[in-house]
């Protein structure tokens, strides 16, 4: 399974990218970017992506052998390095842009910084990996029954080959 996940991962990483190239890319202004600065700020997005990071290397790296836990500080520091809240906040503000309206992230900028909004911003990162562990677990209760799935896909496309390669008479 982790090794489904790191494969799309990849993939994601990867190909993605190489889609976005052929895309042209808008541009926005500067008030534009101040105002998803200003949502970010009020979401307290530079928090609770260091504490999503944070998250994320410990869950890959928890069953890690003690040897290997070194790793983990290679890990960490590649992600802030290149997914930090400073290195992606302008990515972030263009994704937002994307999706919403001035008006609409003025709104929402206001939602965070209510009691309420606030804190939404600081239980969400946990929110999204629980339900995350919750689907993985789930996911892996129920396995066998993939693995029976694809077993049987397999087999079946084996005899049709075998049936398809085998000699006429």
């Amino acid at each position: 399974m982790k090794k489904l996940f790191a494969t799309l991962a990849l993939c994601a990483v990867t190909i993605l990218p190489l889609a976005a190239q052929n895309t042209v890319k808008k541009t926005y202004t500067k008030a534009e970017y101040e105002s998803c600065y200003r949502l970010f700020i009020a979401m307290g997005m530079d928090k609770s992506t260091e504490t999503s990071v944070l998250k994320i290397v410990e869950m890959q790296t928890k069953n890690m052998p003690p040897q290997m836990q070194n790793l983990k500080t290679i890990v960490l520091d590649f992600y802030r390095k290149y997914i930090s809240y400073d290195v992606m906040k302008k990515d972030y503000a263009e994704l937002y842009l994307k999706y919403f309206t001035i008006q609409e992230i003025k709104e929402l900028t206001k939602f965070y910084a209510s009691g309420l909004g606030k804190k939404y911003a600081e239980v969400q990162p946990q929110l999204i990996l629980e339900a995350m562990e919750l689907g993985q677990r789930r996911a892996q209760e129920h396995m066998p029954e993939l693995q029976q799935a694809i077993m049987a896909e397999v087999q079946k496309n084996i005899s049709q080959s075998i049936q398809q390669n085998a000699p006429q008479k």
